[in-house]
């Protein structure tokens, strides 16, 4: 796919993965879409499982629960670098459910699942101990409630350097909900928690890279391991100094995101009365966008929307402009 990720397509009428007392498996660079299952549209797992997720794409799976995923009994399963978009259910967990697992997800996003009860990304039923770490959840729906999580009585959910922008529905009295350091829609008790607009590079282009002065660059745990960078810098897509950054593009895991290149051949001719730029393609991009500024060393303003060619146009001002394409991956 344009990700670079081998896919595994369900069209729409097949679950694709099933762990079964499957320990020490490694899934990583794989696109899982269009899986269709009654508990799992993409995956399945149960009974002493416990796989590792890297750099795997889950989108468009449909289920009755666990739209992208369905964690099952006695499962220890982990991601990181993770993408749910566009998953949906009939019940529980858009983009998955955990159902008396205890899965590690790390450095996640999730954004345009769906559920039609609770919990449009993310749903924990009798989860024994879960963990949320620089995760952004933001943009999915559910009818009945939980948009962004749903966590029953039973569970233990520990969420930390997290961006939750969706609501939060929990059943009655709770066993355990930890939240630290994270930006909570509506609030939450806890060390560190926030409640402010993260300032999402471009959320509507699923740019959830955090825009310069943003409340949640270096508003993690301040005793986490620093994010990668050199001289207190951190590296992209981290932001700010090397403390730790909420949200999925944070922490000391940030930098294994599959960041596209930059373009290279990036020209610039005149004709036609406008400025008509071109690049070569970059083979993992999704596509590009274009920045722009009045002064070589000033701030550069987006002022295209996502383009997947590699050629674009901007009619010719009177002021002088400087450009700069960035190729995006989702």
């Amino acid at each position: 796919d344009p990700t670079g990720n081998t896919t595994l397509d369900g069209e729409n009428n097949k679950q694709l993965l099933y762990f079964y007392q499957d320990d020490d498996v490694t899934v990583s660079n794989l696109s899982i879409v269009n899986g269709y299952g009654d508990f799992g549209g993409g995956i399945f797992m149960e009974s002493m499982s416990n796989p590792m997720f890297v750099n795997v794409r889950f989108e468009d799976n449909n289920a009755n629960y666990g739209g992208g995923a369905y964690l099952g009994f006695n499962t220890s399963p982990n991601f990181s670098n993770c993408t749910f978009y566009d998953n949906s259910v009939t019940g529980f967990g858009g983009g998955f459910i955990s159902s008396a697992s205890s899965p590690t997800i790390t450095n996640s996003l999730f954004n345009g699942n769906h559920a039609d009860v609770y919990g449009g990304a993310v749903a924990f039923q009798n989860s024994f101990e879960a963990y949320l770490t620089h995760c952004t959840i933001d943009g999915n729906t559910a009818d009945a409630g939980g948009a962004g999580m749903y966590i029953d009585m039973m569970s233990s959910v520990n969420i930390t350097g997290s961006i939750i922008r969706d609501d939060i529905y929990t059943e009655g009295y709770l066993r355990s909900a930890n939240f630290s350091f994270s930006n909570v829609l509506g609030g939450a008790t806890g060390t560190g928690n926030i409640d402010i607009d993260p300032l999402f590079n471009d959320e509507a282009n699923r740019d959830f890279t955090l825009a310069t002065g943003s409340p949640c660059i270096d508003a993690a745990n301040p005793s986490e391991a620093l994010e990668s960078g050199s001289d207190g810098i951190a590296s992209y897509p981290a932001q700010g100094t090397t403390l730790a950054d909420m949200g999925a593009f944070g922490g000391v895991l940030a930098t294994d995101w599959t960041v596209p290149e930059t373009p290279v051949n990036f020209t610039i001719s005149i004709g036609n009365n406008q400025a008509n730029l071109s690049w070569d393609p970059v083979e993992s991009a999704d596509c590009y966008f274009i920045y722009y500024s009045d002064t070589p060393d000033g701030i550069y303003v987006k002022i295209s929307t996502p383009i997947n060619a590699t050629v674009w146009s901007d009619p010719l001002s009177l002021s002088t402009r400087y450009y700069k394409v960035k190729a995006f991956r989702y």
